[in-house]
């Protein structure tokens, strides 16, 4: 009888990071040694009736014994009350459990709980044989809820495409937003920022955004702020439109918050394209600043304003180094030859 390792999380009407991730690993001939199978938890319609319907199912896969690795895809809040009733089962069925934790906003989260639920939550995890994180930052959190020796990094991938870059097109310099638009995004930080460089005489410029969110309020605030000859809102962008997009931009620029990895930070330089981001989060962790990118101060217009005008001075050499990076260290190969060699070894 088939066994499998079962990536659990949540399913194509709910698209998203973890998704993408899911369905990458399904899909990588990197990992076609073994048998995946996605197990879907969670919907942003029929919530409940999804979820029962996906644990039911591992139940019984459970019972006829053919679950070899259970891999919980996890975020926050209800994410993590699902991941603890899975790693419950596995417990039970004797099933080593990954939890792999993709949320932002965890560490908020986990502050906002009972003493009495934040020990639940421990008791939880540590039940897991290892904890993947996104990027070394996130050790000292994981750290006080596991031992550290179970923490594991590795980071999400891209695929490197074929590119010859040219900057500068038209004569303006394009910096492209990608991402959800909103506040907590950064997006009307960078609204300011624009405005700052237009009033200081900076008019080669042009900010395209694209993403869902808050398209109208985005639209409305430009107008306001006399900006509609310098940016431009796309709205939400497919894969094709993505790649059209950063094939023609010079620097993509993510401002936000607060970010636990920032998969479009990555695929901006698989493309050539520097990157601003701020210093909240963990997407710096990504950028060695001065050399691929800038890390601005998060919130602060006028430093976003500053990353843009000196990445601007030698953009082919930031763009340059950014490829370097992602090719040697965030290609498909190198990340997938980890999650390989750790199923491998738990399977032993």
């Amino acid at each position: 009888m088939k066994k499998y390792i079962c990536e659990i999380g949540p399913g194509n009407s709910y698209p998203g990071g973890i998704l993408t991730v899911i369905n990458s690993y399904i899909n990588s001939s990197y990992l076609n040694s073994f048998n995946l199978k996605h197990i879907v938890t969670a919907s942003k319609r029929y919530k409940f009736l999804i979820f029962i319907t996906g644990i039911s199912y591992y139940v019984v896969l459970c019972l006829l014994k053919q679950v070899q690795i259970s891999h919980i895809h996890m975020s926050e809040r209800g994410s993590c009350t699902r991941a603890m009733v899975i790693i419950k089962i596995n417990n039970f069925f004797g099933i080593p459990t990954i939890v792999h934790s993709h949320g932002s906003e965890i560490v908020e989260y986990y502050n906002s709980l009972s003493e009495s639920m934040k020990k639940k939550f421990r008791n939880r995890m540590r039940d897991a044989k290892k904890i993947i994180v996104l990027t070394p930052g996130w050790r000292e959190f994981w750290g006080k809820i596991v031992d550290s020796k179970n923490i594991v990094v590795i980071p999400n991938y891209v695929k490197i495409p074929k590119i010859t870059k040219n900057y500068y097109a038209d004569n303006k310099i394009n910096l492209l937003f990608l991402g959800y638009i909103g506040d907590r995004k950064g997006t009307y930080d960078l609204i300011d920022a624009i405005k700052l460089l237009v009033s200081r005489g900076t008019n080669n410029i042009i900010l395209r955004i694209a993403g869902n969110g808050e398209i109208e309020k985005c639209k409305k605030i430009i107008k306001e702020k006399k900006l509609e000859e310098y940016i431009k809102v796309i709205g939400w962008a497919n894969a094709e439109k993505k790649d059209e997009l950063l094939r023609k931009s010079d620097i993509l620029i993510l401002p936000s918050h607060f970010e636990s990895f920032g998969i479009v930070v990555l695929e901006a330089m698989s493309y050539k394209l520097p990157v601003i981001c701020g210093d909240k989060g963990f997407t710096k962790e990504l950028i060695t600043s001065g050399k691929d990118g800038v890390i601005a101060e998060t919130g602060n217009p006028e430093s976003i304003a500053k990353a843009i005008c000196s990445i601007s001075k030698n953009i082919s050499t930031f763009g340059k180094n950014g490829f370097t990076k992602v090719s040697q260290n965030f290609s498909e190969e190198r990340v997938l030859k980890q999650l390989s060699n750790l199923y491998s070894k738990l399977l032993k």
